[in-house]
């Protein structure tokens, strides 16, 4: 597997994380790019991903700038844009979703999103549909919180949940011939580095693009 780099500089490495991996074995790979990484804990990784999600991925390299990365997200200082493919058109073409969210009490791989008026972590998601089609709605998603799982459980709780989700993805849902991942991709992040506002964009990956087509077809 080769690294896709997005940017690099002294302080900072930004990748282009692959689906299907787990973003702990990627990190490992990555830790090999750059002997700073190996002196950090979890390889400099800031932040995660799933491992069905594509997308920017961010090391730093230093302990100082890594714990103040990691305080931003914490912080929810940072602005992050996710492309996703969500099962039948959406009836409202933006907005913002809010709930509840906690372990699934029947499957532990979940974390199931609730009205926000029951027990839960709160969880914000700002969204907007950038295409339509019969039976799917491409959808750009900035999450203001940084929940495990967050999209695709909000989005199987509003009844659109992600193509090839196979997690969070409903039973009747009618997936593209074409797709033998989760269509999820980390476009887009922007973060303060030294003091200076940094945004680092990933194009949609060649397979997705290529779903896209097919259903426009």
């Amino acid at each position: 597997m080769s690294i896709k780099k997005v940017y690099e500089s002294e302080s900072v490495l930004v990748t282009d994380k692959p689906a299907g991996i787990v973003v702990e074995d990627f990190a490992a790979k990555v830790k090999e790019e750059s002997r700073k990484l190996k002196e950090l804990p979890r390889f400099g990784l800031v932040h995660r991903l799933d491992k069905g999600t594509s997308g920017i991925l961010l090391f730093a390299k230093k302990r100082q700038l890594l714990d103040d990365l990691q305080e931003q997200f914490k912080e929810r200082k940072v602005k992050k844009k996710y492309i996703c493919l969500a099962w039948r058109p959406l009836k409202k073409k933006e907005g913002r979703v809010i709930t509840a969210m906690r372990r699934g009490k029947n499957d532990r791989r979940k974390h199931q999103s609730y009205d926000p008026s029951e027990k839960g972590r709160r969880a914000i998601s700002d969204y907007k549909e950038l295409e339509n089609f019969e039976n799917y709605s491409l959808i750009e998603v900035s999450p203001r919180t940084g929940r495990r799982h967050q999209i695709r459980s909000q989005f199987a709780y509003l009844g659109h949940p992600i193509v090839g989700d196979s997690l969070y993805g409903f039973k009747d849902q009618k997936d593209p011939v074409e797709m033998n991942r989760l269509f999820l991709h980390s476009s887009s992040l922007e973060i303060r580095i030294s003091g200076n506002k940094k945004r680092f964009v990933s194009e949609l990956p060649e397979d997705l693009q290529k779903v896209i087509e097919e259903i426009k077809k």
